[in-house]
C-alpha cells in the first residue's frame, strides 16, 4: 500500500526527529549537569588541593634541599627562612607525599600527619609519572590501590631556588573513592533517566503521530474508496460506448468518411479510458489490500514464457526480435496471474519504446536465493534523472510519446505494487540510446515449496 507506506514513513520520521531532538537536548543538559558536579566534586577539592599541596612540598624541598618530603609544620605556622610564609591548608583526608630523584628513585615518602602515619601504598609510589613530568614540568594520573580504590596523583618537577638543574620530582596523591562513587552514581542516574525519557518519548511520539495522522489516513481511505468505486462504475458505460461504436464501424460504408473517423476516435479513446480505469481499479485494490492473491508454488520461467507468447504477435507487427532464455525450476510462492501481469507490463513497456528491428530479451535465473525475471531491450532508453521516478503514478518520461503509445504512467506502479505484495521488487536500469533493463526479483523456493 503506497499510502500506508507513506503514512508509516511520515510517522516514523516524525517520531525519529522528535526522539533525536530529545536525545540531543538530554545529552547537552546531562553533560552540563555532569560537568558542573564533576567540577565541584573533583576538580576544585581534589585537583586543587593536590596541586596546592605539591606546591607547598616543592617549596619546602627548595628551602631544605637535604630533607625532601618532610612533614610540614602545623597549620598557619611559619617556616623558618621562608621569605613568603603562606597559610597551609588543614588536612582532613589522607594525603600521600613522595619525593623522587630525576631518575625515578624514591627518596622519601610519608602520609601527612594528623590523619594517618606510615608509608603510602606501593601503587602510589610507582614512578610512571616521572618521564612525563620531566618533559612537561608536571603530570597527573589515577592509580588503583588494593582495598582502597582509585587515587589521584599529581607530580611536579622541583628546581633549586637559585640556578639551573632539577632537585627531583614531588608527587602528591589522595584517595578519590567517594568522588568516583558519586560520579559513577550520577552517570548511572543520568543514563537511566535519559533511556527512560527516550523510551517514553518514542512510545508517546508514536502514539501522538498516529493520532495526528488519523485525518490523513481517513482521507487516503476515502480517496481509495472513491477511485475504486468510480473505476468500477465507469467500466460498464465505457464498455457499452465502445461496443456501440464498434457496431457503427461495421457499417462504415453507410457513414460519411468524416463520421467514420470520429467513430474510430471514439473506439480508440474509449479503449484508452477503459485501460486507465482498469489500472486505477487494480491500484485501488492493491492500496486497500483487497487485491486477491492465490498463493501457490509458481514456476517463474513458465510465467515469463506465457507472457512472451501473448505479446509475440505484437512484437512481430513492430518487426522486433524476442529472444528467450529460461532457467529450469525457478520456483516462487505467489499468484501466477498477478506475476504474469507484471511480466506483461514489463514486456509491453519494452515493446512500446523499442524501435523496429530492435531486440527484446527475456530470461529467468536464480541468484543468491532470489528468483529473477529480466526483460532487456535495445530501445531508446531513459535519461538518468528520470529513472528514480519510474513507478510513480502517472509519471511519464515523454508525455507526448507515452500518450501516442497509449500509456498512462500506471503500468510500473502496478508492477511494483504487485511485486511488493509478493515480498519482491522491480528494479529499472536504463541509459539513453543503450536500452532499458527491468528486473523482477522474488524470493525463490525449492521445488518442494521450501524457501531457500
Amino acid at each position: 500500500m503506497p499510502e500506508a507506506t507513506f503514512l508509516h514513513g511520515v510517522r516514523r520520521s516524525l517520531t525519529l526527529w522528535y526522539t533525536t531532538v530529545l536525545v540531543v537536548t538530554l545529552a547537552v543538559l546531562g553533560g552540563m549537569v555532569y560537568y558542573g558536579v564533576y567540577r565541584e566534586l573533583f576538580i576544585r577539592p581534589v585537583v586543587g588541593l593536590t596541586r596546592g599541596q605539591a606546591e607547598f612540598a616543592a617549596r619546602d624541598w627548595q628551602l631544605y634541599p637535604d630533607s625532601p618530603c618532610q612533614p610540614p609544620p602545623p597549620f598557619n605556622a611559619p617556616v623558618a627562612g621562608d621569605p613568603d610564609p603562606v597559610p597551609r591548608p588543614r588536612v582532613r583526608v589522607p594525603i600521600y607525599l613522595a619525593c623522587l630523584n630525576a631518575q625515578g628513585d624514591l627518596l622519601a615518602a610519608t602520609i601527612l600527619p594528623g590523619v594517618d602515619v606510615g608509608r603510602p601504598p606501593d601503587a602510589f609510589l610507582t614512578n610512571t609519572l616521572v618521564a612525563e613530568a620531566l618533559r612537561n614540568g608536571e603530570a597527573d594520573d589515577r592509580v588503583e590501590v588494593e582495598d582502597l580504590g582509585p587515587v589521584y596523583r599529581f607530580a611536579r618537577v622541583v628546581t633549586p631556588g637559585t640556578g639551573a638543574g632539577v632537585l627531583g620530582i614531588v608527587m602528591v596523591g589522595r584517595p578519590i573513592t567517594e568522588q568516583a562513587h558519586a560520579l559513577r552514581l550520577l552517570r548511572t542516574l543520568l543514563l537511566l533517566t535519559a533511556a527512560l525519557s527516550v523510551l517514553v518519548a518514542t512510545v508517546g511520539g508514536l502514539f501522538l503521530t498516529n493520532r495526528a495522522l488519523q485525518p490523513a489516513r481517513l482521507a487516503f481511505a476515502r480517496q481509495q474508496a472513491f477511485i475504486a468505486d468510480a473505476s468500477h462504475e465507469l467500466r460498464t458505460p465505457l464498455t457499452l460506448i465502445r461496443a456501440n461504436a464498434e457496431v457503427l464501424l461495421r457499417q462504415r460504408g453507410r457513414l460519411d468518411p468524416r463520421d467514420a473517423a470520429l467513430v474510430d476516435d471514439i473506439v480508440t479513446e474509449t479503449a484508452h479510458v477503459d485501460r486507465l480505469t482498469s489500472s486505477l481499479l487494480t491500484l485501488a485494490r492493491l492500496d486497500a489490500s483487497r487485491f486477491p492473491l492465490d498463493t501457490d508454488a509458481v514456476d517463474l520461467s513458465g510465467v515469463a514464457a506465457s507472457a512472451a507468447r501473448r505479446l509475440r504477435p505484437s512484437a512481430a507487427e513492430r518487426a522486433l526480435i524476442v529472444t528467450e532464455q529460461y532457467a529450469p525450476e525457478v520456483i516462487v510462492l505467489g499468484d501466477a496471474e498477478a506475476l504474469e501481469q507484471i511480466a506483461l507490463i514489463l514486456l509491453d513497456n519494452a515493446l512500446r519504446y523499442t524501435p523496429a528491428g530492435g531486440t527484446i530479451t527475456v530470461h529467468t535465473t536464480r541468484v543468491d536465493g532470489r528468483a529473477e525475471l529480466t526483460v532487456r531491450d535495445t530501445g531508446i532508453g531513459i535519461p538518468a534523472e528520470h529513472v528514480p521516478h519510474l513507478g510513480e503514478r502517472f509519471y511519464r518520461v515523454d508525455k507526448a510519446r507515452s500518450r501516442e503509445a497509449g500509456g498512462a504512467g500506471l503500468g510500473l506502479a502496478i508492477a511494483r505494487s504487485i511485486a511488493e505484495a509478493h515480498g519482491g521488487s522491480v528494479q529499472i536500469e536504463s541509459a539513453p540510446g543503450r536500452g532499458t533493463t527491468a528486473v523482477l526479483s522474488l524470493r525463490s523456493v525449492q521445488a518442494g515449496g521450501r524457501r531457500n
